[in-house]
């Protein structure tokens, strides 16, 4: 009988933890393909949601005539984003709007299908789909060569969810204190 309670504890305990934590995912970029031989890009993303959660939002839209002033840099539920090309490394923070505003540098726009980076001295850029799990790279620098000719350097993959932590935390509680009990009869 002691057993039975145990077994229907464990089940509320997971099926909680996996209910509260529902919301906020990451998900990691695994990439399956390149087309420059040896080309990495590794990316994380975490959203409050899905991918359809993210807002839509870009620097180039406000600062101008006629549109309106930049907002705060409010991200909604995306929580946070990094991606490493092969010549540099972007998180959140260098998603800012450009000083002069309108079609200045940096630039760039988020939506649930994608991102697009353009870097403050416009010599390098990036574009993510999370639709297709393409990746595309630009650089100027020519030491990057063949990615310093346009449209050369994209990589395929998907994005594919990081487990929590915690929530395997409570599972393997869950499992030590069966397998405990177990013992014990």
């Amino acid at each position: 009988m002691k057993t039975r309670y145990l077994w229907l504890a464990c089940i509320f305990l997971l099926l909680g933890s996996a209910v509260s934590f529902a919301d906020i995912t990451t998900y990691a970029y695994q990439q399956t393909s390149a087309s420059v031989p040896g080309l990495m890009f590794t990316s994380e993303i975490t959203i409050n949601g899905g991918f359809a959660d993210l807002p839509t939002m870009a620097s180039f839209i406000c600062g101008i005539p006629l549109y309106p002033p930049c907002p705060s840099r409010d991200f909604g539920n995306l929580i946070a984003f990094a991606i490493t090309t092969p010549e540099a490394s972007f998180t959140l923070d260098d998603f800012v709007y450009p000083h002069t505003g309108g079609f200045d540098f940096p630039m760039w726009s988020i939506s649930p299908s994608g991102i697009t980076f353009f870097n403050a001295a416009d010599s390098l850029d990036f574009k993510v789909n999370f639709v297709s799990g393409e990746i595309r790279f630009d650089t100027d620098n020519e030491a990057f060569f063949p990615c310093s000719r346009s449209g050369t350097c994209y990589a395929e993959g998907s994005w594919i969810v990081v487990p929590e932590p915690a929530s395997f935390a409570l599972f393997g509680l869950a499992l030590a204190g069966l397998v405990g009990k177990r013992l014990r009869s």
